[in-house]
C-alpha cells in the first residue's frame, strides 16, 4: 500500500488538522496527464489540504497545465486523457 503525505498543511498540529476538516476543510488529489509519443501516463497528485474559504484554483491551475503542456504528445490516447483529467480536475479532483 502506497503512502501519501498531505501537501498544504503547513506543520499544523493533529487536533487543528481534524479542526480545519471539521470547519469545512477538505483533502483533494487532482488528476493529470504525461504523453511519450506512444506512451500516455494518467497519474494522481499527492493529497492536498484546502482549508474552510480556500480557492482551489491555484492546484487546479497548476495540473491542468502540466496536462495541457506534456499530455497531449502520446497518440492516440494523450489528447483523449488529457481532456479526461481536465474535466475531473474541474469537478474539484
Amino acid at each position: 500500500m502506497k503512502t501519501y503525505i498531505i501537501k498544504n498543511t503547513g506543520g499544523i498540529s493533529l487536533s487543528e488538522f481534524y479542526d480545519c476538516l471539521n470547519k469545512g476543510g477538505k483533502i483533494v488529489i487532482y488528476g493529470y496527464c504525461i504523453s511519450l509519443i506512444a506512451l500516455t501516463y494518467r497519474l494522481i497528485s499527492p493529497p492536498h489540504l484546502i482549508r474552510p474559504g480556500e480557492s482551489q484554483s491555484k492546484f487546479k491551475r497548476h495540473y491542468n497545465t502540466l496536462s495541457l503542456i506534456f499530455g497531449w504528445w502520446g497518440f492516440p490516447w494523450g489528447p483523449i486523457y488529457s481532456i479526461d483529467m481536465i474535466k475531473v480536475n474541474a469537478k474539484n479532483g
